[in-house]
């Protein structure tokens, strides 16, 4: 679905780049090269702690209970599991990362809220449901899933994830300079010369032309 989406979105910068339409519509060109810039940082190793010296164990697979489930009977197993024991943060993630593995975002949501009730203080998690909610409201960060962004961020301003998608986010509402700002964190933090470093450059080198274009000023957003 991925591959599918980064496809569509490659044909509409390319576009773009031909396009002297309106700034409305230059801004949701830019916004489709964000994503594609984001799509690689998608799969970027996650990781999470709850307290305990193998919190990094699932990073690696090596932890059996975070194993994604693909069937119905497992995934309804686990649902009963959580409902007569909804204080199981491992079993949330598990949940949760089923849910998005299969693109079942709106389950994945349900699973990411009840987990950030939990442990509501790993920066991680929250990135994580910024992003499935934004698969889940018609591919937009604006709203609720910016908010989740800022929580992730005020935990850990050095998240890849969260600075990734905020950029993303500020770019939607038409603020350029914030998009330029956390990409540029975020470059820094990438190796040079990497494919991912190249395709974050090319992002903000487009935030950057859409600056001079219509200034910085972000467009009147929901949050």
């Amino acid at each position: 679905g991925k591959n599918e989406l980064q496809a569509r979105m490659l044909d509409e910068v390319g576009e773009a780049q031909q396009d002297t339409a309106s700034k409305r519509g230059i801004s949701f060109k830019a916004l489709a090269l964000a994503l594609i810039v984001l799509l690689p940082l998608f799969a970027v190793a996650l990781y999470w702690k709850i307290g305990n010296s193998d919190a990094m164990r699932y990073q690696t697979g090596a932890g059996q209970g975070f194993a994604v489930l693909q069937s119905d009977a497992d995934l309804n197993e686990l649902e009963a599991r959580l409902a007569a024991n909804p204080q199981n943060a491992d079993g949330w993630y598990q949940l949760a990362r089923s849910y998005t593995e299969l693109g079942r975002y709106q389950d994945a949501v349900r699973a990411f809220d009840a987990l950030t009730k939990l442990v509501p203080t790993e920066a991680q998690l929250w990135a994580d449901y910024a992003d499935v909610l934004t698969m889940a409201s018609g591919q937009t960060l604006r709203g609720l899933p910016t908010q989740l962004l800022d929580k992730a961020l005020a935990l850990d301003p050095q998240n890849m994830k969260a600075l990734a998608l905020s950029g993303s986010a500020a770019l939607e509402r038409g603020d350029y300079a914030v998009s330029v700002r956390q990409w540029e964190k975020l470059l820094q933090m990438i190796p040079p010369e990497s494919d991912n470093a190249r395709m974050i450059e090319a992002g903000i080198n487009k935030a950057r032309e859409m600056l001079a274009q219509g200034g910085s000023k972000p467009a009147k957003t929901q949050s």
